[in-house]
């Protein structure tokens, strides 16, 4: 209750946010309240995943945006569904995601305050040389390869 608390209180909406990578994925992708198709990739995670309605919500809009048409070609399909991966914390280990930063430029990482080694992997991904951009929604969060991306870490409540 009290990491929520604290989460709550560090968390900030689109005002807070100065990268326009994020801005816009923010603002065009997850706050929009269009009603969008299931995308295939979340229809293939729920096969082997439990995922609640707010984690489905924000993977679904998070995936569409990232695979529509006109920020497919302004990023030269850097984060399409194919590029794109989902682990556990309660899961994975910190090395199998580590292994995977070759193959994929947008991961998915849930669970990230099931418990104390789960948040302290999910610092120790965001502190990571690995990766670029880091965007936490409190139990869920996004990890991204961005080329020509100074490294930024955003916590942002959805």
């Amino acid at each position: 209750m009290l990491s929520y608390i604290t989460y709550l209180f560090k968390s900030t909406n689109q005002h807070g946010i100065h990268s326009p990578f994020v801005y816009c994925l923010v603002t065009k992708g997850l706050y929009k309240k269009q009603v969008l198709e299931e995308h295939s990739f979340l229809k293939n995670l729920k096969k082997s995943v439990m995922l609640s309605a707010r984690k489905q919500k924000i993977i679904n809009r998070a995936i569409n945006y990232l695979n529509n048409a006109d920020f497919v070609n302004e990023h030269e399909n850097a984060f399409s569904s194919k590029k794109t991966t989902y682990f556990s914390l309660k899961k994975a280990t910190l090395e199998s995601i580590q292994k995977e930063k070759n193959n994929f430029t947008f991961f998915i990482v849930d669970d990230l305050k099931c418990n104390k080694n789960a948040q302290n992997g999910w610092e120790k991904l965001k502190n990571s040389d690995s990766f670029t951009v880091s965007i936490d929604f409190y139990n869920i969060g996004f990890l991204f390869i961005k080329k020509g991306q100074v490294k930024e870490g955003f916590c942002i409540r959805i």
